[in-house]
């Protein structure tokens, strides 16, 4: 079980001083948990979701013989004992340099890490909610890949736009309908080759309904997603 006792936003630093608290059923576990903590904070500017932030730290079984990278230097402030479980407060000095993060982060997850920024547009107006992308970066998560952000330079980049029109209903004038004018999203590597494109002239007619424009345009987006997805996908799998 993991606490995270103190956040805050990270600027460049060289290093800082966080406290953070872990348990385990000893000391020891209760120390790693803490140290676990601290590395959430580190990785958490690069990673877009907190759940991808907690899934990497749990479940990389390389993370504790790496947490030097991370964690300059820690101290054990108190332990304490109490339902069968330790609990232990850490001051943690943890790394600040980003170049030194992000190159460490780079060896760690290697080839599974994107970053996606696709404009969203409904009669010429950014969508508020950007739902294609979300359902993009959903897609790519559930198949074991990490988003992260533009500035941590991903192995692979998704970028373009994605334009909806209104329609008219026959049926429900009051219901607020659009369809897919122009899409143009294509998949990249680092070095800026592009692997895949994808455009309107891949997609079935597609429309998307709500109580307004914006409600629309994202229910037909999150429609485009899934195959979207699927197709970059198998491509870098090809590829691999």
């Amino acid at each position: 079980m993991l606490w995270l006792v103190l956040l805050a936003s990270v600027p460049a630093w060289s290093s800082r001083t966080i406290e953070v608290v872990g348990t385990g059923v000893t000391r020891d576990r209760a120390v790693e948990d803490a140290k676990r903590t601290a590395v959430e904070q580190v990785v958490g500017v690069y990673l877009t979701s907190q759940s991808q932030v907690k899934n990497f730290v749990l479940h990389d079984d390389t993370i504790i013989s790496e947490t030097a990278g991370f964690i300059k230097s820690y101290q054990v402030i108190s332990c304490t004992r109490a339902n069968g479980l330790e609990t232990c407060r850490l001051a943690a000095e943890v790394e600040g340099d980003e170049n030194k993060i992000a190159t460490l982060l780079r060896r760690l997850l290697g080839k599974k890490t994107f970053s996606v920024q696709v404009k969203e547009y409904v009669d010429g107006q950014p969508l508020k909610d950007q739902s294609l992308s979300q359902s993009l970066e959903t897609k790519l998560i559930g198949q074991g890949y990490y988003t992260v952000r533009d500035s941590f330079e991903p192995f692979y980049r998704i970028s373009g736009s994605a334009e909806a029109k209104k329609a008219r209903s026959k049926y429900q004038p009051s219901i607020k309908v659009v369809y897919l004018s122009n899409l143009r999203i294509a998949l990249f590597d680092r070095s800026g080759v592009e692997l895949k494109l994808y455009t309107t002239s891949e997609v079935g007619r597609c429309i998307g309904s709500g109580n307004t424009l914006d409600e629309a345009g994202m229910d037909l987006f999150r429609c485009l997603a899934p195959d979207v997805g699927r197709q970059f996908v198998r491509r870098i799998s090809d590829k691999i």
